[in-house]
């Protein structure tokens, strides 16, 4: 029987609903993926709590998206990622949305939530994989950054790192606007820095051959922003190559723009403007690390992850 399930996924930056129509444990039809910028971890790298205005606004938008998905007659999952793992008020948030927005929230752990978004994106990737080809899976979000490896759909290991843009803009790039040639080689090394030691305690290695894709909202805004989009196309965005050039043709383009003018860049989100030079900052950093010269990227991540073992679990209780 045909079941409705939404998955609301609070992140460090932005806040995800992802309402779907599943049948047998897959996903048949999307009826709604959307996502705000809430910055719900602004400054949490430098006081350890959640700041109110940020805790107000993310409890709107999930309120907001969580009386969306039930008046869609969805069955509702919410979780929340590395803001929620580390602030030291978390509690005090969990039962804020708990009373005002209806639902309860799960905290998952950087491993899961590696886990999820390498299964999500393994499925959707599967078709682009040469036979006994590993898939390097990373995931930039606004407070951490999770990079995964595995084969035919099999993970075999992963890792998260304390990494995340907002974690550099509280650091350096959120400093001057736009942000100065140090505060950016700050930001930068400090992105480097982050991945060896996150590498060096979880005894993360990569593979020797592999193709690397990346999830996530600063993924799909470096997509977006590479195809020119006059409005953003998630279906478009899936699959596309962004090359090392590409990349650096609009981290020169942000260095050089403030962030209110960062807006009226074709592609560029209004929304993820401010934030959209500390994201390429990480994916930068990544793909150093990887020594790679491009990435595809897949619009898939924790809340398709989320949404796949949410359906499974329905399909089990059938």
């Amino acid at each position: 029987m045909l079941k409705r399930l939404a998955v609301l996924d609070i992140g460090s930056n932005s806040t995800k609903l992802l309402v779907a129509d599943v049948l047998g444990g897959r996903l048949e039809r999307k009826v709604v993926d959307r996502s705000q910028v809430v910055g719900l971890a602004e400054g949490l790298t430098q006081a350890g709590t959640l700041n109110p205005e940020a805790m107000e606004r993310t409890c709107l938008a999930v309120k907001s998206m969580a009386d969306e998905a039930r008046g869609l007659g969805a069955e509702v999952r919410c979780v929340a990622t590395q803001a929620l793992r580390i602030a030291a008020n978390r509690d005090a948030f969990l039962e804020l949305i708990r009373c005002r927005a209806g639902v309860d929230c799960a905290v998952v752990s950087g491993e899961e939530e590696a886990s999820l978004s390498f299964e999500a994106t393994a499925a959707r990737l599967a078709d682009r994989l040469e036979a006994n080809e590993d898939l390097v899976v990373f995931d930039a979000g606004g407070g951490s950054t999770e990079l995964i490896y595995g084969r035919d759909g099999a993970m075999r290991a992963k890792m998260s790192a304390p990494l995340g843009a907002l974690v550099l803009m509280d650091r350096f790039l959120g400093l001057a606007d736009p942000p100065t040639d140090a505060q950016w080689e700050g930001a930068v090394g400090l992105a480097h820095e982050l991945l060896r030691e996150t590498a060096t305690e979880s005894r993360f290695a990569l593979p020797e051959r592999f193709t690397l894709a990346g999830v996530g909202g600063t993924a799909t805004t470096l997509g977006s922003v590479m195809l020119g989009l006059e409005r953003f196309d998630s279906e478009r965005i899936h699959g596309s190559l962004l090359t090392r050039g590409e990349l650096d043709r609009q981290i020169v383009l942000y260095r050089s723009l403030r962030a209110e003018d960062r807006k009226k860049i074709k592609g560029m989100p209004p929304d993820r403007a401010r934030i959209s030079i500390a994201g390429a900052a990480v994916v930068s950093s990544v793909l150093d690390w990887c020594g790679k010269k491009s990435f595809t990227i897949s619009e898939s991540g924790l809340r398709y992850g989320m949404l796949a073992r949410f359906a499974r679990e329905v399909g089990e209780k059938a």
